[in-house]
């Protein structure tokens, strides 16, 4: 950004704020609630009856706050699948209480609740939908939204996600109490991805375990993220997209007096968006997606449920890649299909679940002598049964994953050979895999202070896989009301599938440790926390201490965050130890939110981080019989740092009042700045000269979302 030009913003930015405080006399406060269940209601809209354009929104408690110049007036309140509401106010009635009746109950006598996850109480993080719509770097995707985390430690802008210095491949992602194994789209052989295939408008809140996750989840060491979509869905609504990259449309009904059924589809293609981002976007030749999804809900009776979810996608993508001898284009082609259905009865005191889900797909991957052809089958059948007493609870069940994995082609002979001329090796392989698992997991609160957490997860041995044993011990302290306390101790296991870089099955295990503090005051929110791990991959050693600090303002029109993150993560190997990706000393991230008058929202976030550690090459050999160079690589631990990471996003919206609904405008800017951030290091053919590969530079993204009944 030119310096010349950063009086301006400041200025203009501090017009805008003082601006609006000099206008502000008269302050109108209060919360929106269900009327039934005393649920606050986030997102609904508040507008003087005398001029439109003077609102507000509620925020994640159900919060709204605003100036009017006059001392009293008239609300409208709409939310969608609530009735409107007027009321009358003056400036000495603050705050205001409102609660909103339903239209018709979304589902007739819907008593399906009580608690989804006993171990929730342990959960670090819980997000919910409007917060993900909200986070600037998040482009309204579940798994970005994750990645503000202070626990986060991806070191790519995909949306895979690691937590807490492990590798994104050991994250258990969960849908509905469902492992979701292939949960990216747009994904390369080895499974990075650059979204998430969760469509946010279904996910009611997601909950982040950074490590020792509760042994409700099986076959997961590293941490859990942990979906869930609506209960109910709403009589009637429904919204279309329009972006750079497409559009997309999603309807919502209710079916008789029993059903409910919301279902979406989009469609995406880069030329917008790559004649508008001609730069950044110079290595993407063209891209191709067309999904649907269906989500429904059906009410048998006061106690029985079925909830259903399928999402079927088609996609193709095709960039540019440089290796050192050639360049290349690297093609993707890919058709899946995932299907998770939750049969749950709840009583007063006991829930039952049974949980099912099935993913089946096909893709090809081809670049320089690699084609790859891939068929991924994977079936998941859980049964749990929950108890909730006065203080507590006890979760015990019984799981089966089954995975199918076959893959075909060809791949490099040499792993630096990698051009259409150089020798391949053919390959045919299936692997089957069938885990079976039982767990008991038990929750107790002493007090109303302590809760203490106790689980244990046991896989027989079957076929090749031995047996295993997974155990853990949860606390949770509170103080009082705004402090509390969390430490978890556990070893926990899995298997690892195979993928273009894994081409055979993994064991990992994982001894952990983490303590974790939160506090609240008001509108403030601050935690820290120490962890260690001791991971073994395969016969791999990865030992990893991390700590972590976070504080966070959460007031109705600004939001502010800070974290600071440092990692140290070793893997031993038989001669030396050296760091892994992600050995990161610090990791800094900020946000910034501020609601203005009018339903404007402006948002930024900056991050910056130590550079990837990687093994530079010292020389190469001229190999005469594939007539190219192979690289001699620094011994392991003598690597080098890539250059520091940094990058700033930039996100604006607002919400347009309209006779039949309300329309969001919004745009944002990754990389503002236009930081090179380097992602790799490559080389001419004889690996004498290096140049860098970089991140994303600039990219500019902006559309509208129409939601109307």
């Amino acid at each position: 950004m030119n310096k010349k030009f950063l009086p301006s913003i400041i200025s203009v930015l501090l017009f805008l704020f003082s601006n609006y405080t000099l206008s502000a006399q008269h302050l109108v406060k209060g919360t929106v609630n269900d009327a039934v269940t005393g649920e606050a209601l986030i997102g609904a809209n508040l507008f003087l009856v005398s001029d439109f354009s003077i609102g507000s929104q509620t925020d994640l408690e159900g919060n709204f706050n605003f100036n009017i110049d006059a001392e009293k007036g008239i609300l409208i309140i709409s939310y969608i699948g609530y009735k409107d509401q007027q009321i009358a106010f003056t400036s000495t009635e603050m705050p205001l209480q409102i609660v909103m009746q339903a239209k018709v109950n979304t589902i007739e006598q819907v008593i399906v609740r009580g608690n989804k996850l006993t171990g929730q109480v342990f959960a670090v993080e819980k997000i919910n939908q409007l917060a993900i719509y909200l986070n600037p770097s998040a482009q309204a995707d579940a798994l970005k939204a994750v990645q503000s985390n202070a626990a986060s430690t991806t070191i790519d802008e995909t949306a895979n996600v690691s937590l807490r210095g492990s590798p994104a491949s050991e994250t258990g992602i969960f849908l509905n109490n469902v492992p979701i194994n292939d949960v990216v789209r747009l994904d390369q052989s080895n499974g990075v991805g650059q979204f998430s295939i969760f469509n946010t408008s279904t996910i009611e809140s997601v909950s982040v375990f950074p490590s020792n996750p509760p042994l409700e989840f099986g076959n997961t060491t590293s941490g859990v993220v942990a979906l869930y979509t609506k209960d109910q869905l709403p009589k009637k609504s429904n919204a279309i997209s329009l972006n750079l990259i497409g559009t997309g449309i999603s309807i919502s009904r209710k079916l008789g007096k029993k059903d409910a059924i919301s279902a979406f589809s989009n469609w995406n293609n880069p030329y917008l968006l790559k004649k508008v981002n001609p730069i950044s976007l110079k290595d993407l030749n063209t891209f191709t997606t067309l999904d649907f999804g269906i989500y429904g809900v059906h009410q048998f009776n006061k106690n029985w449920q079925l909830k259903y979810f399928n999402y079927a996608i088609k996609e193709s993508y095709q960039y540019q890649v440089r290796f050192p001898d050639f360049e290349d284009k690297f093609k993707q082609n890919k058709q899946r299909n995932q299907s998770i259905i939750n049969l749950i009865q709840q009583k007063e005191n006991t829930r039952l679940e049974w949980n099912q889900g099935i993913n089946f797909s096909t893709a090809n991957y081809q670049v320089g002598n690699i084609n790859i052809d891939s068929k991924n089958f994977d079936y998941f059948s859980g049964i749990n049964y929950a108890w909730y007493p006065e203080n507590g609870s006890v979760k015990v069940g019984i799981n089966t994953n089954i995975h199918r994995v076959t893959s075909s082609g060809t791949a490099p002979l040499y792993d630096y050979a990698f051009s259409t001329e150089q020798p391949n090796i053919s390959f045919d392989t299936t692997h089957w895999i069938i885990l079976p698992e039982v767990f008991i997991y038990n929750k107790w609160t002493l007090a109303d202070k302590l809760t203490i957490g106790l689980g244990g997860r046991f896989h027989p041995k079957i076929n090749q896989l031995v047996a295993y044993n997974s155990y853990q011990l949860n606390l949770a302290y509170n103080f009082n009301d705004k402090h509390h306390l969390i430490a978890s101790i556990g070893q926990y296991h899995k298997y690892q599938l195979p993928n273009s870089e894994q081409l055979s099955l993994t064991k990992l295990a994982s001894k952990q440790l983490s303590i974790d503090y939160h506090g609240n005051k008001q509108y403030w929110k601050w935690s820290t926390a120490i962890y260690k791990k001791n991971n073994l991959r395969g016969d791999t050693p990865n030992n990893i201490y991390g700590a972590e600090i976070y504080a966070a303002h959460e007031g109705p029109k600004l939001k502010w965050s800070l974290s600071l993150a440092s990692i140290q993560s070793t893997i031993e190997s038989e001669n030396s130890s050296y760091p892994s990706d992600h050995d990161i000393s610090y990791f800094f991230r900020t946000m910034l939110q501020y609601s203005f008058r009018d339903n404007w929202d402006i948002g930024v976030v900056y991050w910056q981080r130590q550079g990837r550690y990687y093994l530079p090459v010292t020389s190469s050999i001229l190999e005469e019989e594939q007539n190219t160079y192979r690289p001699i690589y620094a011994p392991e631990n003598e690597g080098l740092r890539l250059p520091d990471y940094h990058r700033l996003d930039f996100s604006v919206s607002k919400i347009i009042g309209l006779p039949f609904g309300t329309a969001i405008l919004y745009a944002n800017a990754n990389n503002l700045l236009d930081s090179k951030n380097v992602r790799a290091i490559n080389y001419n053919a004889d690996y004498t000269q290096q140049f860098s590969e970089y991140l994303n530079r600039r990219t500019v993204f902006f559309g509208v979302v129409v939601n109307w009944e």
